[in-house]
């Protein structure tokens, strides 16, 4: 186990909120809080919020919440102590655990695959810069144009050319080769007879690659040689994911929060060259791949992105099928076509960044235009030269089919006239034939929708917070009244593990003096239990922070809800200790226990005659009031 001292430690040394950001989370102070687009699910209007004094989370959309470690918990899908080693490590906390527990199965996976890969990048590292075998990879580099500044900046390394040159160095520093082959290092030979582990990357420069806590996740390689493919990545791990990851990213958050954009290019050398060139929120995708994650990640990253790439017909497709996903997350989205040279990284040292960039906020193309572009230059003409009505018609529905795709309704009538603008007919036309389109598109989704409701992996919406929450709602809601309000409780009131271990917490607190809801957090021993604390903090918090929007004072409501919870309360305690009578009842008659069973009927009618005589003064006092 670890000391309480030290997961204090743990949380005073990593803020929630730089947590967060490092996750891809924009966050915008809105009154003592802090908001952003939530990390857990897709999302247009923020929802998630930071409470920064007290540090806790709560999104009202998914409804997520918690401290620091859930937060690492949820993020990296992983069990409470893996949470709590990967936050020790980014603390620079050496935890306190026994040795039995440090090794073997009880050690994060994540963990020890992120401790192998950073092996594996310095290793590749001071090959590179030192090794006599990494010549060609250094004339490589030079010859792109890649500085010895940007070898350093972006820990370039050099993997040899042998069989298991890295296999036999990291199982010499005690790694072990199960780790080594989930890491995505290192791999069974698979010919026939031949039983033994080769490096995966052999022979190449290699591009270590990096997550938004800095933490190497994986690699590109590129060779120098002859060898295929030419681009080798690291193969899909509990922690490499090629789909939703961008090359350059940590070296980038400095340039993208200056610049509220960032900008994608293709390769990992484009976006080196743009950071030596001064274009420092500049980020790579890996290959062409773009998908739903990463357009969801730049949506959290920056409200506006540059698409940079090739003017060959690869790049081009590339570009295209992005717009879609890009359009859905309602982005400002501009799209440039390098034609300077064969790739960005040879445009920039062709035209230099500052031309470079000049270029890109001139000649960019809009998403629509650029959309109606490529498919207009797609259709095929005839001998004079010209298009045909249906093939023009089959270009302008192109358009119409990405347009649909705007969530917003105004932002969608916007484009609509301006395309409407562009073509010289009516916008009328154009909002005729794009409603055709919704429709049928509509069509197929209900169908979709009304599948996945049947299925049985479809789940309704989180409940409303259960009732013994909504007592520890009342407590918080105004510390000075908690030790009268605790002393009201029966001893065994708390019923579920997350609020018998908030309660423990309470206990803990009001022994020593008065309830201080900010420090609460950091004293409870179960993981679950900080997302249901969190959950009534954020209501309490959210209910304090509208009456005094609204009214500029605070409306204490509490007294009146504490109220009508004590009536529940005093409810369900007779309704235990009535089942507990009829229990033992039902067992002195069973073992011949007369006086027993005298005892427990005494009990039974006493505790009908309180009731009687309390729901009476109830009715009284309701009739006096």
């Amino acid at each position: 186990m670890v000391s309480e001292r030290q997961k204090e430690e743990i949380r005073d040394r990593v803020r929630l909120e730089d947590l967060a950001r490092d996750c891809g989370v924009v966050l915008q102070r809105a009154g003592n809080r802090l908001r952003g687009l939530c990390p857990f699910h897709s999302e247009k209007t923020p929802s998630f919020y930071i409470h920064a004094e007290e540090q806790f989370f709560k999104c009202f959309g998914c409804q997520e919440a918690g401290d620091v470690f859930t937060f690492m918990q949820r993020i990296e899908k992983v069990t409470f102590p893996e949470a709590l080693e990967l936050l020790a490590r980014k603390a620079g906390v050496d935890l306190e655990i026994e040795e039995g527990k440090r090794a073997g199965t009880s050690r994060g996976e994540k963990t020890a695959i992120f401790d192998t890969l950073t092996f594996a990048k310095d290793f590749y590292h001071r090959m590179l810069l030192e090794d006599p075998r990494g010549a060609n990879a250094r004339r490589y580099l030079t010859e792109r144009g890649i500085t010895p500044e940007s070898w350093k900046k972006f820990e370039l390394g050099f993997s040899a050319p042998t069989w298991d040159a890295f296999l036999k160095a990291a199982l010499q520093k005690g790694f072990q080769r199960d780790v080594l082959e989930k890491a995505g290092l290192v791999r069974a030979s698979t010919r026939p007879g031949q039983d033994s582990v080769y490096d995966y990357f052999r022979g190449r420069v290699m591009f270590p690659i990096a997550d938004g806590m800095k933490r190497v996740i994986g690699f590109g390689a590129r060779t120098l040689g002859d060898d295929q493919p030419k681009y080798l990545n690291t193969p899909k791990t509990p922690v490499f994911d090629k789909s939703k990851v961008l090359y350059a990213l940590p070296q980038s958050r400095a340039g993208i929060e200056r610049e509220e954009r960032l900008a994608v290019v293709e390769g990992y050398t484009d976006a080196i060259v743009a950071h030596q060139e001064s274009l420092d929120f500049v980020v790579a995708s890996l290959g062409t791949a773009f998908t739903a994650d990463n357009a969801r990640r730049l949506r959290r990253l920056a409200p506006r992105v540059d698409i940079i790439f090739d003017g060959d017909v690869a790049g081009q497709g590339a570009a295209e099928r992005s717009l879609a996903l890009l359009v859905a997350e309602e982005l400002e989205v501009r799209v440039y076509t390098v034609v300077d040279g064969k790739d960005p990284c040879d445009a920039l040292q062709m035209l230099g960044g500052s031309e470079f960039r000049d270029k890109l906020d001139r000649d960019a193309l809009g998403i629509f235009e650029f959309k109606w572009r490529r498919a207009i230059d797609s259709l095929p003409r005839d001998e004079r030269g010209r298009r045909s009505a249906a093939a023009t018609a089959r270009a302008f529905d192109e358009v119409l089919n990405l347009l649909q795709k705007v969530p917003n309704v105004i932002t969608q009538k916007l484009y609509i006239s301006q395309f409407a603008e562009k073509l010289g007919v009516p916008t009328a036309d154009v909002e005729t034939r794009l409603r055709k389109t919704a429709r049928s598109v509509d069509r197929v989704e209900t169908r979709r929708e009304t599948t996945n409701t049947d299925s049985p992996g479809n789940s309704a919406k989180k409940a409303a917070p259960e009732f013994e929450e909504t007592v520890l709602e009342c407590l918080l809601a105004d510390p000075a009244r908690a030790p009268e309000r605790w002393s009201q409780l029966p001893g065994d009131f708390f019923t579920t593990n997350e609020t018998r271990c908030i309660a423990r917490a309470m206990t803990e607190q009001l022994s020593t003096g008065s309830l201080q809801p900010a420090r609460l957090m950091s004293s409870l021993d179960l993981p679950e239990a900080s997302g249901a604390l969190a959950s009534i903090l954020a209501r309490v918090s959210a209910r304090v922070a509208e009456s005094e929007e609204t009214t500029g004072v605070l409306l204490v409501d509490s007294e009146e809800k504490w109220a009508h919870c004590l009536k529940d309360i005093q409810r369900i305690a007779f309704f235990r200790k009535r089942s507990q009578l009829e229990g033992l009842k039902v067992q002195a008659r069973a073992q011949g226990d007369k006086e027993g069973l005298l005892e427990a009927e005494k009990q039974y009618i006493a505790l009908l005659r309180g009731r009687l005589l309390s729901d009476r003064a109830s009715v009284g006092n309701d009739a006096l009031s």
